[in-house]
């Protein structure tokens, strides 16, 4: 009787410890995307200043694309030196009029998703 209860409370103890493991692994990665998420705000807030350096230097003209932050000329040297977010994913350059969006797809690397990072305000 006792080797079974014995072996019972190892049981729980070994679930317990289990439980507890798994736990600690998620919120982990969740820190972990949490902060990587922070640091590609940074990133998106560094792409708008580029884009204002850009457009004093371009006579106010708002750039076409992600391209003409990244290129080097003969006489000028990139803006940007990344052209993806810290997943790997092109960032989404949406131009529209005067205003541009910027958009990295997140850890789930798809666009349009809740994890997605951006410049846009909340309404």
């Amino acid at each position: 009787m006792i080797k079974k209860t014995a072996m019972i409370v190892l049981i729980i103890i070994g679930a317990l410890v289990f439980v507890k493991a798994n736990l600690f692994v998620y919120y982990t990665i969740c820190a972990i995307q949490e902060n990587y998420r922070g640091d590609e705000r940074r990133r998106i807030r560094e792409i708008e200043k580029a884009i204002q350096i850009y457009m004093t230097m371009h006579k106010w003209r708002v750039p076409d694309s992600m391209e003409d932050l990244t290129k080097e000329t003969d006489d000028k040297p990139a803006l940007l030196h990344y052209r993806t977010d810290l997943w790997g994913t092109p960032y989404q350059f949406i131009k529209n009029g005067r205003e541009v969006t910027i958009t990295s797809a997140g850890p789930d690397r798809k666009f349009g998703t809740k994890d997605d990072v951006t410049n846009m305000r909340e309404p």
